[in-house]
């Protein structure tokens, strides 16, 4: 069990990606200045309420110190794959049964074989349960009984937090809060290390994990993070771990509104729940909880001044994004920005962007009733929305030049769906990517370029709105002072880029660029990961279509998403598919 609760804290740490935002932010602080910076804030639209775009009026009281964040590097790849998810629920007036429907795709990593999710069930006398689980644990987080049904998302909800601390020059093994001199906390830790020469082939390291009132000390840990700076982080389920985990219950629950009184109790994990129960009611509700912070919000460390460390207390579960039978007949999450701005908290600046919940809208809103068929369809969608808003602009300006010419008007001639057997999808991902790298890398140099670019819940929103206004002073190459670049001459040397990338990776025949050619996936054991026999524990390589737009630099086997789901590696991405 200690295992399996270990676990399932990882999953919850490893869900997190707050922590990115920060560092990126102040990286682009320290290289540009803050005002400069904002203009590359995360852009974070609720396509149900967007609100009027604005910047913060002013720097923060306390500004962190020059090159903190560069030392902050190594968490940026902290989590090796950053998974999308969707889920949805219609009322039975949406439901060509006349029953309410949850559809639910958590977009988990299917490539091991096993997973950390299992399909499970229990099934006994007067009790059904058909699920996901963890193993150990007796709940389940996706489920259904004969009652109620639930589907989850990542709602991203900020529950990190980074502090700069002052050690007390005039007294070792402490630091300071104001005047404050207070003594450093000292976590005794041990963990058992491989090595080949040590009996059993373990041997044990202990070590001391200082701590301040905030959390632990995680510079000096990792050589990316050595400075005399001391920088803590905190963590809200480090904080709020009780006697339960607050899901046990959930599976008894026998209606919507009391399986959301339950959720209300899930402290550990930041997710979107839908949910539906036979009497015809459907529900959402965010679990998990989410610090109240003095300073606003947190998308930049905060430096430490008196004992004030920025959290005033937890969003009440009352007050939590919610809703309970709306009015249109459906509800549903896309890692999306779920508040409006009359929301009175402040609950994260890292969210999917809005293209695939933009797509959902399209497919969910028209007043017809829906089968099951119709679920498993809009499930496999790979329309690619941002591809809609962004191809034809991109092939106006490639049908310009004569070297560009044919990728622009495979782009004007595409439907923008993301198939696997057709070359638009990868063309249109390869010149994204290098417009947004040529548009970056000559104000923030290449390594902060390649770091924004890889974290792409950060800036993808952000950039689709300066390629559509077209006029962004970011267009202008500053290393050229005798003239002015604009979007049109970066779009024309990004497909000249694009078509190199493409010839050295899949040949010079345009006609087999296919997307399901750099679009796959493949599922392996982790008992032989590669090697002789790898493929007798596997399952093989698999094309896909869907959505999936990164850096062209990062190139590796990925796995399939339709245009509603999520995306997993970095490169400059959009989503479609719910």
């Amino acid at each position: 069990m200690e295992d399996s609760l270990a676990l399932l804290y990882y999953m919850s740490w490893n869900s997190s990606a707050n922590l990115q935002t920060e560092i990126l932010m102040q990286m682009l602080v320290d290289r540009l200045g803050w005002q400069r910076a904002q203009e590359l804030r995360p852009l974070n639209v609720n396509p149900d309420a967007p609100a009027p775009e604005g910047l913060p009026s002013s720097p923060p009281e306390h500004p962190a110190p020059e090159g903190l964040a560069a030392r902050l590097a190594g968490f940026l790849d902290q989590a090796p794959l950053r998974l999308g998810s969707n889920n949805w629920a219609v009322s039975p007036a949406r439901s060509a049964g006349g029953q309410p429907v949850v559809a639910n795709d958590p977009h988990l990593d299917v490539r091991l074989i096993p997973g950390p999710w299992y399909p499970a069930g229990l099934v006994c006398p007067g009790y059904r349960i058909v699920g996901a689980s963890i193993p150990g644990l007796p709940e389940m987080v996706v489920f259904r009984t004969n009652h109620v049904a639930a589907g989850i998302t990542n709602s991203y909800a900020d529950t990190q937090d980074l502090y700069v601390e002052t050690p007390d020059p005039a007294s070792p093994g402490h630091y300071l809060e104001g005047r404050r001199s207070l003594p450093f906390t000292v976590l005794p830790e041990t963990v058992r290390v491989r090595d080949a020469r040590a009996p059993g082939g373990f041997r044990e390291h202990a070590f001391g994990v200082r701590a301040t009132r905030r959390g632990p000390v995680i510079s000096g840990v990792v050589p990316p993070l050595a400075s005399e700076r001391v920088m803590t982080l905190r963590w809200a389920p480090f904080e709020t771990m009780g006697p339960r985990l607050g899901l046990q219950r959930a599976m008894f629950a026998r209606s919507a509104a009391e399986l959301r009184e339950i959720l209300a109790e899930v402290k550990l994990l930041m997710l979107n729940f839908v949910f539906a129960d036979r009497d015809g009611h459907i529900g959402w509700f965010t679990s998990g909880t989410i610090p109240v912070r003095a300073g606003g919000d947190g998308t930049l460390p905060r430096v430490v001044g008196g004992g004030a460390d920025g959290w005033t207390g937890w969003i009440p579960a009352a007050e939590m994004p919610q809703s309970l039978d709306p009015d249109k007949g459906w509800l549903g999450t896309c890692n999306h920005n779920t508040v409006t701005a009359a929301y009175p908290y402040y609950l994260s600046s890292y969210v999917a962007p809005s293209y695939r919940y933009q797509r959902l809208k399209a497919l969910l809103d028209p007043l017809r009733p829906l089968t099951a068929e119709d679920h498993w369809r809009f499930q496999r969608d790979t329309r690619n929305l941002l591809a809609a808003k962004l191809a034809p602009l991109l092939a106006a300006h490639l049908l310009q030049d004569p070297e560009t010419r044919d990728l622009g008007a495979t782009l004007r001639a595409w439907d923008h769906c993301d198939r696997p057997e057709i070359t638009a999808p990868a063309i249109f991902q390869e010149v994204c990517g290098e417009l947004a790298r040529r548009t970056f890398t000559d104000e923030l140099g290449p390594e902060l370029t390649e770091a924004m670019l890889g974290v792409w819940y950060f800036w993808q929103e952000r950039f689709a709105r300066m390629v559509q206004d077209g006029q962004s002073a970011w267009f202008d190459d500053v290393g050229t002072a005798d003239r002015r670049e604009g979007l049109a001459e970066l779009v024309r040397l990004a497909g000249r880029a694009a078509r190199a990338n493409l010839t050295r990776r899949l040949g010079p025949d345009p006609a087999r660029w296919q997307w399901g050619r750099l679009h796959q996936w493949e599922l392996v054991s982790p008992v032989r990961r590669r090697g002789l026999g790898k493929g007798l524990l596997g399952g093989g390589r698999h094309l896909n279509g869907g959505v999936n737009i990164r850096p062209p630099s990062v190139q590796r086997a990925l796995r399939p998403r339709s245009s509603l789901r999520g995306v997993s590696r970095p490169r400059l991405r959009s989503n479609t598919s719910p």
